[in-house]
């Protein structure tokens, strides 16, 4: 599962963003705020991505929009519930969306990740 990741203009509005994916039911561990941290940005990003809660291709792009002050909010919505992640996230009027890079799955097996079960390799 890819997280699905907008960027704010205020690390406020990234906050209030992320508050309301909580209050409406979303994980904690799904939700991820990445805030300005002054000389930090970079290893803030590098740290969400060893996590998985940035796509690598986003790198670039989430630490220049940190050391510009802005937030940023990350969600691995499940199955059937992203379509509802996104229109949250989308009433705190994100900024710049069309400059995080479209990320295309390299997954193998998607049906088995989304019921759980491990892939057979050989």
């Amino acid at each position: 599962m890819l997280p699905t990741v907008r960027m704010y203009e205020t690390e406020q509005q990234a906050r209030e963003a992320a508050n309301q994916l909580l209050e409406r039911g979303f994980r904690r561990e799904d939700v991820a705020l990445l805030t300005p941290s002054p000389g930090a940005e970079q290893a803030l990003v590098k740290e969400a991505i060893e996590q998985g809660e940035l796509p690598g291709s986003h790198v670039t792009v989430a630490a220049e929009a940190l050391r510009a002050g802005r937030g940023l909010v990350t969600i691995k919505a499940p199955y059937g519930y992203e379509e509802m992640a996104v229109e949250i996230m989308e009433s705190y009027q994100p900024v710049d969306t069309d400059r995080l890079p479209k990320v295309v799955p390299n997954d193998p097996a998607p049906f088995s990740e989304f019921l759980g079960i491990p892939v057979l390799t050989e």
